[in-house]
């Protein structure tokens, strides 16, 4: 009994590392726990997502899949809320293992999107990186 109250209490626990944070201010909410894979994506991936991508809902998600030939596949899912006007809420981008390059828009059409994976054009991708994420 004992074990299970400490695991239930550690994930309750908001995830305050400095990875989860953007430029924005969001951080990691408690209610969906967030998911690292291999092979780990580049330090720089999260930040040059998010510099590209039109994030304008308090509450999204964040996925990143690894594909081959050292490509990324990035994909945002905003979660408007009841006060929040509808918008696009998807948005999906491919990276090459250079951060100086930049990333194609893929359309999230183009896509089909598995609960550990993503395939595009034939290609597979696999969840390395998942996280729920709230701004203030």
């Amino acid at each position: 009994m004992l074990p299970s109250l400490l695991l239930i209490v550690a994930l309750s626990q908001p995830t305050t590392s400095l990875d989860a944070r953007v430029q924005e201010g969001a951080r990691a909410t408690a209610t969906v726990p967030p998911f690292q894979g291999e092979p780990a994506p580049p330090a720089w991936l999260f930040d040059a997502a998010h510099a590209v991508a039109a994030v304008d809902t308090r509450h999204y998600s964040y996925e990143a899949y690894a594909g081959p030939k050292a490509q990324w596949l990035v994909r945002f899912l905003m979660l408007p809320e009841g006060d929040e006007a509808f918008r696009e809420i998807e948005q999906t981008f491919l990276f090459t293992s250079d951060p100086k390059q930049k990333p194609r828009e893929v359309l999230p059409a183009e896509v089909t999107f598995d609960v550990q994976s993503a395939t595009w054009k034939k290609q597979l991708f696999n969840l390395v990186d998942r996280r729920d994420l709230v701004k203030p």
